[in-house]
C-alpha cells in the first residue's frame, strides 16, 4: 500500500506536467497566430497604404496636369482673342503684329466712322422767332470754336445780359459744333452719343438762355463719312433714356460703305486688352492741322468761309478721315469701360473696338485733368436701340400689310 503511493503521486505529476505542456503549446500555437496575424494584416495596411499613396499620386498628377492643360487653353484663348483680328480684315492665313492688327482696324473700318456737322439755335416758344445779336457788329460764326457744346461767345450788355433778341438786327445766334458717329447697319443706321443729338443739355454757358424759356432746335445735322465727296442729312431716330446713346439714320444705299462688326458681349473684352478708337477729336482742327500750307490756302482763300462750306470743302478733297488713338483698357464694370487712349472733344460717340476688330464701346466721355481715363459704353446698348428700330418697323409692315392686302 504504503508502496503504491509514490508510483500515483509520480503518475499525477507526469499527468499534470503533460497537461500543462498540452496547455502551453496550445496557448504557444495561439500566439503564433495571432502574430501571424498581426503580421499579415501589417502588412497588408501597408499594401493598402501604399496602394492609396500610389492612387492619391495618379489623382494629384491627373488634377495637376488638368490645371495645367486649363491654364494653357485659356492663356491660349485669351492671346488669340487679343492677337487676332476679325477674318474681314486680314487675309487667311496672313500673319498679323499688334501694329499690323491696328493699321488693319484703320483701314478696314474708318470708311464707316462719320464726322457728324451740327448747329442749333433759340426759338421763342410764342412766336419761334430765333434769338440774334441785338447789333450787326457780331455776325453769325464769327469765332466759332468747332467743338461740342461751345460755340461763340454771346456778348453780354453792361447789366450782364445776353446781347441777343428776337428783335435783335444782327445775325442768327447760331451755335456750331461736330461729333462722331458710325455705321452699324447696312439700311443705314449710325450709332452716336445722346449728347451729340442734343448738345445744349450739356452746355453751361447757355443755360441762362435755357432759363429763359428759349427752346433750342437743330438747324443743321448731317454727316460726312470719309471718302464720301459730300454730306448725308441724318435724322435722329431714338435714344436711350438711362444711358448716353442715340440710333441715328441716313440714307447711304449705292455708297458701298461697310457697317462695322460689333461685339455684344462685354465680358469679352479684358483688362489689359488693347482698344482702338477711331473718331474726330477736336472735330475740324485735327483735319485742319494735317494740311500743308498750299492746301490751307486753297481752302480759306475764298472770304467769308461759312462753318458748312469749310466741310464741304473737306469732304469735295477727301480729306474728311478719322483719327485713330490706342490704349489699353484699364476696366469693365458697372456698365463702362474704361480706358486709356486718347481723345477730346469732339470725339464723342466715336467707336471704340478691341483687338478683334469689332465695336466693344462707344466713346462718351473724359475725365478733365487726367487724360488717361476715358470712359466708353458697351455696346450692346446701342445695339438694344437698333433691335428695338427694326421690330418696330417689323410691326409697321406687318400692320400697313393687315390694312392693305393685296387685290387680285
Amino acid at each position: 500500500m504504503h508502496t503504491c503511493r509514490p508510483i500515483i503521486f509520480l503518475s499525477l505529476f507526469i499527468l499534470s506536467v503533460a497537461v500543462l505542456g498540452s496547455i502551453s503549446l496550445y496557448q504557444y500555437r495561439e500566439l503564433e497566430q495571432l502574430r501571424y496575424a498581426s503580421r499579415l494584416e501589417t502588412r497588408h495596411q501597408s499594401q493598402r497604404t501604399d496602394l492609396l499613396q500610389q492612387e492619391w499620386y495618379q489623382v494629384k498628377t491627373k488634377f495637376e496636369h488638368q490645371i495645367e492643360e486649363e491654364i494653357a487653353r485659356r492663356i491660349d484663348e485669351q492671346w488669340t482673342r487679343s492677337h487676332l483680328v476679325h477674318p474681314r480684315l486680314v487675309s487667311e492665313g496672313e500673319g498679323i503684329s499688334e501694329s499690323g492688327n491696328s493699321q488693319a482696324i484703320v483701314a478696314e473700318c474708318s470708311p464707316g466712322v462719320c464726322l457728324i456737322q451740327g448747329a442749333y439755335l433759340f426759338l421763342d416758344p410764342k412766336t419761334e422767332m430765333p434769338l440774334r445779336y441785338t447789333t450787326e457788329s457780331t455776325q453769325p460764326g464769327e469765332d466759332a470754336c468747332q467743338s461740342e457744346a461751345i460755340s461763340v461767345e454771346v456778348p453780354r450788355q453792361s447789366d450782364g445780359s445776353y446781347a441777343v433778341s428776337v428783335n435783335g438786327r444782327g445775325g442768327l445766334l447760331l451755335v456750331e459744333y461736330t461729333g462722331t458717329g458710325f455705321l452699324v447697319d447696312g439700311q443705314g443706321f449710325l450709332i452716336t452719343n445722346k449728347h451729340v443729338t442734343t448738345p445744349w443739355e450739356v452746355s453751361r454757358e447757355y443755360q441762362p438762355i435755357l432759363q429763359a424759356g428759349y427752346v433750342p432746335r437743330l438747324y443743321l445735322f448731317q454727316v460726312f463719312f470719309p471718302n464720301q465727296n459730300r454730306p448725308l442729312q441724318a435724322e435722329i431716330i431714338d435714344h436711350s433714356d438711362t444711358e448716353d446713346v442715340a440710333l441715328l439714320y441716313a440714307n447711304v444705299s449705292g455708297l458701298g460703305i461697310q457697317p462695322l462688326l460689333c461685339q455684344e458681349d462685354p465680358d469679352r473684352l479684358q483688362v489689359g486688352e488693347t482698344v482702338l478708337v477711331l473718331g474726330y477729336p477736336t472735330g475740324f482742327d485735327v483735319l485742319l492741322a494735317r494740311l500743308s500750307e498750299q492746301d490751307l490756302a486753297d481752302i480759306f482763300g475764298t472770304e467769308d468761309l461759312s462753318f458748312d462750306q469749310m466741310a464741304c470743302d473737306l469732304a469735295r478733297r477727301n480729306l474728311i478721315q478719322p483719327v485713330a488713338t490706342r490704349g489699353m483698357c484699364g476696366r469693365v464694370s458697372g456698365g463702362k469701360i474704361i480706358y486709356d487712349a486718347q481723345t477730346a472733344i469732339g470725339g464723342s460717340g466715336a467707336p471704340v473696338f478691341g483687338s478683334d476688330g469689332k465695336v466693344v464701346a462707344i466713346n462718351t466721355a473724359l475725365l478733365k485733368g487726367f487724360p488717361g481715363t476715358n470712359f466708353g459704353i458697351p455696346i450692346e446698348e446701342g445695339l438694344r436701340l437698333l433691335r428695338r428700330q427694326k421690330s418696330s418697323q417689323r410691326q409697321t409692315d406687318l400692320a400697313a400689310e393687315k390694312d392693305c392686302p393685296d387685290r387680285m
